[in-house]
């Protein structure tokens, strides 16, 4: 699995998610660094998915054996 460098705990960036998914439901849309920080999160969701999805088939496959 990758290192990954964060500014943020994974709690602190489920609870900026849940908080940024409000306001882009009641104020339709972001500021510039808002925008910047949600694609940063979404891009981290989307490898965290990647390397786990690995992680179980390399587990998988040493429990085959």
């Amino acid at each position: 699995m990758r290192n990954y460098c964060l500014k943020m705990t994974p709690y602190q960036m489920l609870m900026l998610k849940a908080d940024m998914e409000d306001r882009l439901k009641y104020n339709g849309g972001f500021s510039a660094d808002e925008h910047a920080l949600w694609l940063q999160m979404v891009e981290f969701e989307k490898q965290f998915d990647i390397d786990d999805a690995e992680y179980k088939r390399r587990e998988a496959e040493k429990a085959a054996e």
